[in-house]
């Protein structure tokens, strides 16, 4: 191969494989927030709809956890979603799942919380959530009622987790890779230290549920995706470690090519409804 032949290759597939970083990272920031939105706040139709649009099946392609229950699911959201009456029947299923897994009154479906699975003990507000607490801060967050709600709610984990994730992908964008690379290392802690020790149980817990189906079913996709992210964010690192960054790493990028889930994502993070602001957090630094 000719020495021009050869630089060309090169630089084909840093394109690519920068490319294919970007999308990951624009993916997971998608889906982080989609769980955020899914487990922090009452069902609306605009959110069903997010969750079985394309941009949703794209980023758990994306991460190869699209298991052929989740996508029988959402092939069968889908069609009810296209029909009125339908969409209302189903929006009404939704909201009596939400409250019987997060609302209550009474004990709910599974706890959303990490402390019970950490300790056993079944009350939160416990040390464990202190620490959770001082992971935010590291982060640049803390929780918007802060010591009115327990800082260890799932979807609070996920919204931090999608908050990093677009810190993340906008460094490497502004050319900061030391910025990318201590936020990744944040989310690897997150998801090593307090996601999947209690997650997966928290999906068994869900999915022993004889009356529900929907939040299962993305509750079981929760817990597959922090165990392909973990992989995913040292696989992320390791890149960013091994390249000096002198090259443009936007020039690289097609400017075209991820505009569609850029557009969900911002109608993702709009999205507002009864419970969310409980669980949210704020940014502090």
């Amino acid at each position: 191969m000719r020495q021009d032949d050869l630089i060309e290759a090169e630089e084909s597939q840093e394109m690519e494989d920068s490319m294919s970083l970007d999308a990951v990272l624009l993916s997971r920031a998608y889906l982080y927030t989609l769980f955020h939105k899914l487990f922090g706040m009452k069902p609306v139709l605009t959110l069903l709809e997010c969750a079985t649009s394309s941009a949703t099946v794209n980023a758990l392609d994306q991460y190869e956890i699209l298991n052929k229950d989740l996508e029988d699911l959402l092939e069968k959201l889908g069609k009810e979603m296209s029909s009125d009456s339908s969409a209302g029947q189903l929006l009404q299923m939704v909201e009596s799942e939400y409250g019987k897994f997060f609302v209550g009154p009474g004990d709910l479906s599974a706890i959303p919380f990490e402390s019970p699975y950490i300790t056993g003990l079944a009350s939160v507000f416990q040390p464990s959530t202190l620490v959770v607490r001082q992971l935010y801060r590291k982060g640049g967050y803390r929780m918007k009622r802060l010591k009115h709600v327990p800082d260890d709610h799932v979807s609070s984990f996920c919204q931090f987790m999608a908050e990093l994730s677009v810190r993340a992908r906008s460094s490497l964008y502004e050319q900061e890779p030391e910025v990318a690379l201590g936020v990744l290392s944040i989310q690897r802690e997150t998801i090593e230290d307090h996601l999947l020790p209690w997650v997966p149980r928290y999906a068994e817990q869900a999915g022993s549920s004889r009356q529900a189906v929907f939040y299962p079913a993305w509750i079981k996709a929760l817990e597959s995706f922090c165990k392909a992210d973990c992989a995913v964010a040292a696989e992320a690192e390791a890149w960013i470690r091994e390249r000096d960054f002198q090259a443009d790493y936007v020039a690289m990028l097609a400017p075209d090519s991820f505009k569609e889930m850029e557009a969900e994502l911002r109608n993702l993070v709009g999205l507002r409804s009864i419970g969310l602001e409980d669980v949210e957090l704020l940014r502090i630094a």
